[in-house]
């Protein structure tokens, strides 16, 4: 059961990894509200506002983000999420936060 339970993690793995590379890193930041939802339960929320190369990710009522740390995760997370989908790593920015929010910029071009 291991073994099945352990390929078929990699399997999953396999399949996103092939679906983000057929995808455009805008689509794929676009999905990042979607994502979240599935990811954190509750009120918080993200928003995404795309310009051109250029997208900035406005999360929400999230109450780690004085956390540098929890910071640092995330800004990793959305790097290897856009990473197969522009074939290298995107420029991923921690703008600014606050206590239970966070702006974060990641640039394509």
């Amino acid at each position: 059961e291991q073994i099945i339970a352990e390929c078929t993690t990699l399997g999953v793995q396999s399949f996103a990894k092939l679906v983000l590379s057929m995808s455009s890193p805008s689509f794929v930041l676009r999905r990042c509200p979607t994502l979240w939802s599935v990811l954190r339960r509750g009120p918080s929320s993200v928003v995404v506002e795309q310009d051109g190369p250029n997208t900035v990710l406005h999360y929400r009522d999230f109450p780690y983000f004085d956390d540098v740390l929890y910071r640092h995760y995330l800004r990793a997370l959305l790097g290897s999420l856009v990473r197969p989908s522009l074939g290298r790593d995107p420029t991923v920015e921690l703008v600014a936060h606050g206590g239970d929010w966070l702006d974060v910029a990641v640039s394509v071009g």
